[in-house]
């Protein structure tokens, strides 16, 4: 219990905000172990909600956090991934595939749980947590840049899911098109080119042809060709992205193009993201999932849209129940003890007021309060590489303190200026860019 408060969320100002923030953590936290390798479902280990089984909320919605505060437990995640990888190899095969397809619901044994056809398709449609889970292994090689882990665990993993995605993918008319699938919005079924899918599978495809080239790893050249290539239904007259070829507007329950711009990060123009947030937060079901309320927040916020982020931020607490702060999957139904929602939340305090984003040779923020009179932020315990920090923000200033004696770090901000970070470092809030001097 004490390494679980040694590290976190701090807030001063809102103690609403703060116990909402702690409590969601600690439900993470206290779901997983860094030395038992088996994920956690939905509900974690206090309900039977989800049957137990691990979806895709564990890689994209409670892992980014932990992968920065508790990076043991996030390695151990995806070393669950990497334990079954077998099963998902069989999956591949059965499908008619190369490479591996994860499950949609996997438990034990990696074995696909789902449901079979037609009273539940999920499992063999639902291909995208194939590229969340490569996704997620991306992000642990950014923030740590383990060599060692990259050759033995993450490559084997990295190969077969770029051969997955290079066999599951069908050219014709000049693109790459990935068929019959269902989109994270589960409420769209056997449609062609869901468009994050595709981009999730582009990004898979990426960064194994990346990681060939450092290990000296011998890479298929046809990944990148289809990376490049891979659809991307847009709609040219009203300057939107299509969730899927043929989309009509009909009501969703979660906006996936709006993912492409986080967590995936999609290359747009200010004005087509701006677009995609006003047209699908205008079709998005009310007592949707609150996974999609941060979602918008977040984007919104990345776009200067402070006002109409705020809108989807206040959703969150109508799920947090008293008297404990436990989340609630719906406003209205739903299972409790949703741990996917908590995960959610805290992507919104981190990945959007603190503007925290993982790129390739560096970490970055564009820092603000988050509202409701918060006078401090501090990103206590932070870790980035070989070192630990603490991060905190007000109106006015930011300082960077060491925890320990890590690899040496550089800071650049006002617009150019380089700073090498010793015990600490201050300077006004502003957008600012931390990176090792062997990147530097």
């Amino acid at each position: 219990m004490k390494i679980v408060w040694s590290r976190g969320i701090d807030i001063e100002g809102n103690l609403t905000l703060a116990a909402a923030i702690n409590s969601s953590l600690y439900d993470i936290v206290s779901n997983m172990r860094p030395d038992w390798p088996y994920s956690t479902s939905p509900g974690g280990i206090a309900n039977n909600a989800y049957h137990g089984h691990t979806f895709w909320d564990s890689e994209t919605w409670m892992y980014p956090t932990l992968l920065l505060f508790f990076p043991d437990i996030a390695k151990s995640m995806l070393e669950y991934r990497f334990l079954r990888l077998e099963e998902a190899m069989k999956k591949a095969l059965w499908s008619g595939h190369k490479g591996a397809s994860f499950p949609w619901e996997s438990a034990f044994t990696g074995y696909e749980c789902t449901c079979c056809a037609p009273i539940n398709i999920e499992g063999i449609e639902e291909i995208h947590i194939t590229g969340d889970i490569a996704f997620a292994f991306i992000q642990y090689y950014y923030a740590t840049k383990d060599l060692t882990w990259l050759r033995t665990t993450a490559w084997p993993v990295l190969y077969q899911i770029a051969e997955f995605w290079n066999s599951r993918a069908i050219l014709k008319d000049g693109v790459y098109n990935i068929n019959d699938v269902q989109c994270p919005d589960e409420s769209s079924t056997h449609v062609n080119n869901s468009i994050y899918t595709n981009v999730v599978a582009s990004r898979s495809l990426e960064f194994a042809s990346y990681a060939a080239k450092i290990l000296g790893k011998q890479e298929n050249p046809q990944w990148l060709i289809v990376a490049k290539n891979v659809k991307i239904p847009f709609d040219s007259k009203n300057q939107i992205h299509l969730q899927y070829d043929g989309y009509n507007g009909h009501t969703i329950n979660q906006a996936d193009v709006v993912l492409l711009q986080y967590p995936l990060r999609y290359q747009m123009t200010k004005e087509v993201a701006t677009n995609d947030i006003k047209y699908y937060q205008n079709v998005t079901q009310n007592n949707g999932m609150f996974t999609g309320d941060a979602t918008y927040s977040i984007a919104n916020l990345r776009l200067g849209l402070y006002k109409e982020a705020l809108q989807f931020y206040d959703l969150s607490f109508p799920h947090i129940k008293p008297p404990f702060n436990v989340w609630q999957e719906r406003i209205v139904g739903g299972n409790y003890h949703f741990i996917t929602g908590a995960g959610g939340f805290l992507q919104n305090i981190v990945f959007g007021y603190a503007g925290f984003d993982l790129n390739p040779t560096n970490f970055s923020m564009n820092p603000i309060l988050p509202p409701g009179q918060v006078t401090v932020v501090t990103l206590r315990g932070l870790h980035y590489l070989d070192n630990i920090l603490d991060i905190s923000y007000d109106t006015k200033n930011i300082t960077i303190s060491r925890q320990n004696v890590g690899s040496k770090l550089i800071v650049e901000y006002d617009d150019g200026h380089k700073a090498e970070l010793h015990d600490h470092l201050s300077f006004s809030v502003q957008p600012f860019i931390v990176t090792d001097s062997d990147n530097n």
